[in-house]
């Protein structure tokens, strides 16, 4: 699991905190306006739990741009998707939901249109206090993970 203390987060483009593995279901992702307590909250309940992983993406909007000059260079349905944001995310497949959680999740809708998962979006509420988000923050990820591990019975994932 990576740690959110044992470096400085300003200078790393993808940290992930719970790998994505090959039972990964739902994958959060946090940026920048997520505080550190409260990721590691997440990272912490939901360690053990193999269908949830953890990215957390200090600065999105540089990748964004970075993305978004390598994909315009694309000119073939079938090109090979480069960059760094298509190598942080090439361990989830197609079928993992993208969980955002940022107080501007729209910001991060762009992560989904890179190997093509669903999104799904949690707003962290500044006006809350940490305790309560964290709290609300961990709610919404088991609801969440509830519905998806049903659907993906349901149609047989």
């Amino acid at each position: 699991m990576g740690s959110l203390d044992s470096h400085d987060m300003s200078s790393v483009n993808w940290d992930w905190i719970l790998p994505a593995s090959e039972f990964t279901q739902l994958c959060i992702v946090v940026d920048q306006s997520i505080p550190t307590p409260a990721a590691q909250a997440l990272a912490k309940r939901f360690s053990a739990v193999p269908q949830v992983s953890l990215l957390r993406i200090p600065e999105p909007a540089h990748l964004h741009r970075e993305w978004s000059k390598y994909s315009e260079h694309q000119t073939s349905a079938v090109a090979t998707v480069t960059g760094d944001a298509a190598k942080s995310m090439r361990p989830l497949s197609r079928a993992v939901k993208l969980l955002l959680w940022s107080s501007a999740p729209e910001e991060l809708d762009w992560l989904g249109g890179i190997y093509g998962q669903p999104v799904l979006h949690t707003r962290y509420r500044i006006d809350t206090d940490e305790a309560s988000a964290i709290r609300f923050g961990i709610e919404r990820v088991f609801a969440v993970l509830r519905e998806v591990v049903k659907c993906n019975v349901a149609t047989g994932y």
